[in-house]
């Protein structure tokens, strides 16, 4: 069980750290990279909170082809631009 923790929480942390390369490949650093790394953190952090906000987040991706996190992330960019 520790294992499958241990794995978890690193699977979340280099989720997060994926964020911002992507990000950064796409050049498009900004507030939304760091909302969709405190997302992803957060998720790691509260497990239980963080595997419903992945089935969500899954869910809204596979329905509308963008994630919930990445509609926030364009929300929060949209909005610091403004």
């Amino acid at each position: 069980m520790n294992g499958a923790k241990s794995l978890g929480k690193k699977l979340g942390y280099a989720g997060a750290v994926l964020s911002i390369f992507e990000d950064g490949y796409n050049d498009n650093l900004g507030a939304g990279t760091a909302t969709k790394v405190t997302i992803g953190v957060l998720c790691t952090v509260f497990p239980v909170a963080g595997l419903t906000y992945a089935i969500i987040d899954l869910s809204v991706g596979v329905a509308t082809g963008t994630s919930l996190t990445d509609r926030i992330a364009s929300g929060v960019d949209n909005a610091v631009k403004n």
